[in-house]
């Protein structure tokens, strides 16, 4: 008979309910969707590009520089915007492979799949009624997508979509946030940021209820699984189909964005400080790190010829012209 009661077991999950319930979404709402945006404001002001250092792309005028600044920001934002769709569909596959008796970890990932939904039509509709340029998520993103649809275990999937997908979307998210200066999108961010910091307290705690022999049965998979979407991530900072309307060759584009990603401390971040953070979670494992020391940069690279070889839709999924080209 079915308990209309609801017991749930942990009380760190009724809290996160009870916030989710609370966290009522209202950015469609903001006045400020009938203020018209500045653009010439926003490319003026962002984060610097990855090709900042190449040759080609220094010999861009300003007003050329800001432009392309500023498509790649676009070409994030879609890239989020993906992500957060496809999370739709696996946060539907994680509460139908929950165990039936855990209502704690079935209702909490009802409120994932939720907030994906708000975070992708919102962007969505910021991304239509405000800016008019649409790029296809990069295929790196939709492949590891695939490969955790086709995941048997929930615990996988959660680890590897919240822990390291989301969490990194949030640090990206943040990134942007910080640096752009238009404020319906800062408000849009905000809220995605929030939504996020719930579902990784989430996943927090089913790790911290996992036996250790049920950890040491998943742990290849997840070292496997998270190795591979710490490529697409990184993949999916090359904004090729931005690159390639001005004119840049991949090849060079790609060596230049690795070139400064280390220089950033991105690099760093995935091989050093992420695994750290993974730990705090009961998730240690040598393996994985020695994967992202030695062989990360390289298959890196080699995702980027298998995409450059595959559907290229990603390159013509550009709506808008991108202005006056100038070949490197």
């Amino acid at each position: 008979m079915l308990n209309l009661d609801l017991p749930f077991a942990s009380p760190e999950i009724e809290k996160l309910l009870g916030d989710a319930v609370s966290a009522t979404w209202t950015v469609g709402q903001d006045p400020l969707w009938h203020q018209p945006l500045d653009i010439e404001q926003i490319k003026q002001v962002g984060t610097a590009s990855l090709l900042q250092d190449m040759p080609g792309f220094s010999a861009l005028s300003i007003k050329q520089r800001n432009e392309v600044i500023y498509r790649e920001g676009l070409y994030h934002l879609h890239n989020l915007m993906g992500g957060e769709h496809l999370g739709v569909f696996l946060a539907a596959q994680i509460i139908r492979d929950c165990p039936d008796d855990s209502l704690d970890c079935a209702y909490f990932a009802s409120t994932i799949l939720a907030d994906e939904r708000n975070h992708m039509l919102i962007l969505r509709r910021y991304l239509r009624e405000k800016i008019g340029v649409a790029f296809s998520p990069n295929p790196a993103l939709t492949q590891i997508f695939d490969e955790l649809m086709r995941e048997t275990a929930f615990e996988v999937k959660l680890f590897v979509a919240q822990l390291c997908l989301e969490w990194t979307a949030v640090s990206l998210i943040s990134s942007i946030q910080f640096k752009n200066p238009e404020p319906l999108l800062r408000n849009i961010l905000a809220a995605i940021v929030r939504d996020e910091g719930r579902h990784l307290r989430f996943n927090r705690w089913v790790f911290a209820h996992l036996t250790d022999a049920r950890i040491a049965e998943l742990q290849p998979r997840m070292e496997d699984m998270f190795f591979e979407t710490t490529v697409a991530i990184i993949a999916s900072f090359f904004a090729i189909p931005v690159w390639r309307q001005y004119g840049f060759a991949p090849d060079a584009c790609r060596d230049y964005a690795l070139r400064d990603l280390n220089a950033r401390g991105a690099m760093r971040y995935f091989t050093r400080i992420l695994p750290k953070q993974l730990e705090r979670c009961r998730f240690k494992s040598d393996r994985l790190v020695r994967l992202l020391e030695t062989e990360l940069e390289q298959r890196v690279i080699d995702a980027h010829f298998e995409l450059e070889t595959a559907d290229t839709s990603a390159e013509t999924g550009l709506i808008a012209s991108a202005g006056t080209t100038r070949k490197q």
